[in-house]
């Protein structure tokens, strides 16, 4: 999946809409790899006062490489996505790395996370205040693993990718579930 005629198409204002997907925020990161792709879909699946804040970190990082200056596991985790965390893997893999967390505990204050249980989050003493912040500001992406959005990012590139190769085929197809929808 690196065929840069699809990653074009994706970003190009004219494609057939994507639906739940925000275009706009798509052509402004404008993804060149699958990885950019499925970061891009889940930033544009954040509820609104969140996305905001998180697409702006994600776009000047991506163009400035600021998220290079971080501690070594940060770093290793968080550098497929220029700095920000956007799964709940990337929640559960932090906790693991930097305070010995077994994937249990982890999931246990990801769970928190989800229900906005701030005093769970509190409690846990051994985290340091830039970690604390980093995840407690984060209750949005308790919701998206990576591999729904790794699922829907293929999806959306195949039916791009049949958009850029087989386009008579495909607006054959899409006019008629456009009409079998009415």
């Amino acid at each position: 999946m690196s065929d840069k005629k699809v990653y074009r198409t994706i970003c190009d204002d004219n494609l057939i809409s994507l639906g739940f997907i925000n275009k706009n925020i798509l052509s402004s990161i404008a993804p060149s790899n699958f990885e950019e792709l499925i970061a891009a879909i889940r930033i544009s699946r954040f509820e609104e006062e969140f996305v905001s804040d998180l697409f702006q970190q994600y776009i000047l990082n991506k163009s400035s490489q600021m998220h290079q200056n971080q501690d070594p596991v940060l770093q290793e985790l968080l550098n497929k996505t220029y700095g920000c965390l956007l799964y709940q893997e990337q929640i559960m893999q932090l906790l693991h790395r930097l305070y010995g967390y077994s994937f249990y505990h982890a999931g246990y204050i990801l769970n928190a996370l989800m229900h906005n249980k701030t005093k769970l989050l509190e409690e846990q003493k051994n985290m340091d205040d830039f970690i604390y912040k980093l995840i407690s500001n984060t209750q949005n992406i308790a919701g998206g693993n990576k591999a729904n959005f790794t699922a829907l990012s293929t999806m959306i590139y195949q039916y791009v990718w049949l958009y850029c190769y087989y386009p008579e085929e495909f607006n054959i197809i899409y006019n008629h579930i456009k009409s079998d929808n009415r």
